[in-house]
């Protein structure tokens, strides 16, 4: 009530230097505010963007490990040891007994 009281008695100059300010701290939040929104449009796009291609190369890494087991599957099962199939395919005893015992 007081800040009417006096935005009320103020002279014509003093009333016009007001709304300038006014409208100067409007235009300062709307940008704020606008800045804000597009800033967080351009992370969700670009988050967006980065997921998709950590998904697809996660994919393809698991593709390429289910190709890769049953292959090693495929080996097994037409009698080679597992030496055999670390050799053929270079790949560590370990991870194709490691295979074989999970699968």
């Amino acid at each position: 009530a007081h800040k009417k009281v006096v935005f009320v008695s103020c002279d014509a100059e003093t009333l016009h230097v007001y709304h300038m300010r006014e409208l100067a701290e409007m235009d300062r939040v709307c940008g704020v505010n606008y800045a804000r929104r597009e800033g967080i449009t351009i992370g969700e796009q670009r988050g967006i963007a980065i997921g998709e291609q950590r998904g697809e190369q996660k994919g393809i890494a698991i593709g390429k490990q289910e190709a890769l087991s049953e292959y090693v599957f495929k080996l097994s099962r037409k009698g080679k040891s597992t030496a055999e199939i670390s050799e053929l395919i270079e790949l560590p005893i370990e991870e194709v007994n490691g295979i074989l015992n999970n699968g």
